[in-house]
């Protein structure tokens, strides 16, 4: 009933009462490792179509259903070790007040992952949309310190540049840990990382 006052139709085909349906999200899945500067990593979709608008539509306009079912997406494309702790990129404060919540933690949790609150933001750094690989990189130095040595599964909703992972993967090996695994929701083209 509730579909019927408030009808969604997928972004990609229209379907009602769907989100994202399957058949979308496979349209833009992504089935071999990348790579950036300093890792490899597997993403599950491209951050492209269908996967980016929905994001979009969780990320910047609070539609928290989307947000659900890019989890269960997620979830379908991965298998993950649930005896390991994941970790997520902790939002700056200016992020936070604007979303009033974390998309990454967000869709993680709902995506049945360990998520550990371990890793701790140690400076506010710039939105990094509008910047370059350089400045991307520049900007995340030293943004993150963990707090207890283990071994983590590292994970982000989009690695463009991989700045934000590359900060991730040095405050885990800064404080003794070991990243076991890296993973992304999405990945840009190696094109837009660049």
């Amino acid at each position: 009933m509730f579909s019927e006052i408030f009808p969604v139709f997928c972004v990609g085909c229209d379907s009602f009462n769907e989100f994202l349906c399957r058949e979308c999200a496979q349209s833009v899945r992504m089935t071999s490792a990348q790579s950036r500067a300093g890792f490899e990593f597997f993403a599950g979709f491209a951050y492209e179509g269908v996967m980016a608008n929905a994001l979009s539509k969780f990320k910047d306009k609070h539609q928290f259903g989307y947000g659900r079912v890019i989890a269960r997406h997620l979830r379908d494309v991965f298998e993950i070790d649930s005896s390991l702790p994941v970790l997520v990129p902790p939002p700056t404060k200016k992020a936070f007040r604007k979303r009033g919540f974390d998309p990454s933690y967000e869709i993680a949790k709902q995506a049945g992952l360990s998520v550990s609150t371990k890793l701790k933001r140690t400076k506010q750094t710039l939105d990094q949309q509008n910047l370059d690989f350089l400045q991307r990189q520049r900007n995340q130095d030293n943004a993150f310190q963990l707090l207890t040595p283990g071994k983590y599964i590292l994970f982000d909703d989009v690695v463009t540049t991989g700045a934000t992972i590359r900060e991730m993967i040095r405050a885990v090996k800064d404080c003794g840990g070991e990243v076991a695994e890296v993973i992304a929701l999405c990945s840009t083209s190696t094109k837009g990382a660049n």
